[in-house]
């Protein structure tokens, strides 16, 4: 039976499309488009009126691509996370998605954004950690014993560029580090157990874009990112390069990428710094992440809108 998830988030949105039996899920189609709903958030605390548009109209063409598909609308989940989570007018954002495409929102809280998260990349193993860094929000998850214990901290790419804002684009990355080490990295291993996760799982558009880009890559490619092993010195060579770069030369260098390579390197910075404190000396990118791990969930319990 086929089945659809759409994934809104604070940099882009995401629609998955996948033929479910039994626990088997079989991807048919990934699709993603940079909406960048979160622009402006850190400084008005809300959604924006041109983002809101760009984003209700990459979920309607979503919609649309999905029933298309033959997606019946109850195998039609859509779910939101850090961004509209924060969002003072999220009620409205919320009646506006229902309104346009018919379908009602799940709005996450962050620690079932974070399990999501591992259920997709790592379930069935328990010793391993996963990493979510998002536009809005970046979370840590660590099985400990038969639960899964995640925290979802107020930190992502683009929260990180408003902080830290280029005029051409050259990014000096110590303000950027020495701010996520200080106020945010410290804290996931004061709440979680990571001395029980021997290795790290990354997921989403940093660890995949740094896995394509230190093998040559220009374009996504799922089978290349799936299971990559990306060691921390070749993360902090690809940083360096990219963060001496303009704008205009880092989209150039990027190809496919460049709808993130204004927000590429904070994302690396977060993950480099996390890396190191936590003595991860390589991260494994992981193609598979929320979207399978929210239709797994959402197919054994629903989650409440």
């Amino acid at each position: 039976m086929k089945y659809a998830v759409i994934d809104i988030g604070t940099n882009s949105c995401r629609l998955y499309l996948a033929d479910v039996n039994g626990d088997k899920q079989e991807s048919i189609l990934k699709d993603l488009q940079t909406t960048r709903l979160g622009e402006g958030i850190t400084r008005t605390h809300h959604l924006e009126s041109a983002p809101v548009e760009r984003t209700l109209a990459a979920v309607e063409s979503f919609v649309r691509a999905a029933r298309e598909a033959g997606v019946k609308d109850e195998n039609l989940f859509l779910y939101a996370t850090a961004v509209v989570r924060e969002a003072e007018n999220r009620d409205a954002f919320c009646r506006a998605v229902l309104t346009r495409t018919g379908q009602r929102l799940t709005v996450l809280p962050g620690e079932a954004e974070g399990k999501i998260a591992y259920v997709g990349a790592a379930d069935g193993k328990d010793d391993c950690a996963v990493l979510d860094i998002g536009g809005g929000s970046t979370e840590m998850i660590v099985r400990d014993g038969e639960t899964l214990r995640a925290l979802s901290l107020k930190i992502g790419c683009v929260r990180l560029k408003e902080l830290f804002p280029s005029a051409d684009g050259r990014v000096n990355t110590q303000p950027v580090r020495d701010y996520v080490l200080s106020e945010f990295v410290p804290v996931y291993g004061q709440v979680l157990p990571l001395k029980n996760a021997k290795k790290l799982i990354g997921v989403s558009g940093t660890p995949t874009t740094f896995a394509s880009l230190v093998q040559g890559k220009k374009e996504y490619d799922a089978s290349a990112v799936q299971d990559f092993v990306l060691s921390l010195s070749a993360l902090e060579e690809e940083l360096s390069k990219l963060a001496q770069m303009t704008a205009q030369e880092r989209e150039r260098y990027t190809g496919a990428f460049a709808p993130r390579a204004d927000i590429i390197v904070y994302g690396g910075c977060l993950l480099a710094e996390l890396m190191r404190f936590y003595g991860f000396s390589s991260v494994t990118a992981s193609d598979r992440d929320s979207l399978e791990g929210f239709l797994t969930c959402a197919l054994k319990a629903p989650f409440a809108e």
